[in-house]
């Protein structure tokens, strides 16, 4: 399988380095711009991920555990879905300003997990596919003692 970098530049930047646009691979989610690279790694991926099913469908299980530890650790505060190996919270305050200071204090009490922080007030994770059970239930549990944490800090606001 080939790895495909991501990498983004201004014009600016390509004429300050004297490159033209046909040296350089740009990759995004969503945006291969028909790179030979990037359409073999997408093919390869493609290829590979029946392999996966059964994996995705095991932790899919375990994730939607995790999901309601979660939310119960956030006394209502919160509500996790999602579906095989990407899940995410989101939490339910009214009002925008709580609910991104209820972000900023889940990143503070963060402790060796880092999920990805959405900007509507909320959280990502998407573990890589090869990801064991062991793990996935570590990262539920750190997670889950930080939105403990963040629930406490709300509360006392």
């Amino acid at each position: 399988m080939l790895a495909v970098q991501a990498f983004l530049a201004s014009d600016d930047w390509i004429d300050s380095k004297k490159l033209d646009y046909y040296s350089l691979t740009f990759q995004m989610h969503t945006y291969t711009g028909a790179q030979t690279r990037a359409l073999m790694a997408g093919e390869a991926v493609c290829d590979a991920l029946p392999d996966w099913y059964e994996h995705i469908a095991e932790m899919g299980i375990v994730l939607e555990e995790i999901a309601k530890d979660i939310s119960d650790a956030s006394n209502g505060t919160m509500v996790v879905h999602g579906h095989g190996m990407m899940w995410g919270g989101l939490f339910v305050h009214d009002i925008i300003d709580e609910r991104l200071k209820a972000v900023s204090t889940l990143k503070e009490k963060c402790k060796n997990v880092w999920p990805y922080f959405v900007p509507s007030g909320g959280f990502m994770i998407t573990p890589p596919i090869d990801t064991n059970e062991q793990d996935l239930r570590e990262v539920g549990n750190r997670l889950c003692r930080a939105v403990e944490e963040t629930e406490k800090v709300m509360r006392s606001v």
